[in-house]
């Protein structure tokens, strides 16, 4: 089980969920609303769960 260093609040969980669900996934959320965070949470758990090896960030 994926341990949080910072608690989610329930919408960043949900969408962290809602992703792990597909192979595919977009996070399509208001600004404001923890996108980072549930990103991060999210390559942080398939990289502890050994299915990726890297990622690659591309930001404005």
């Amino acid at each position: 089980m994926y341990q949080y260093k910072t608690k989610p609040y329930q919408h960043q969980r949900d969408a962290l969920n809602k992703g792990a669900l597909s192979k595919n996934y977009a996070y399509f959320m208001e600004m404001g609303t923890g996108k980072t965070k549930v990103i991060i949470d999210n390559v942080a758990y398939l990289y502890q769960h050994k299915e990726i090896k890297e990622v690659i960030v591309i930001a404005p």
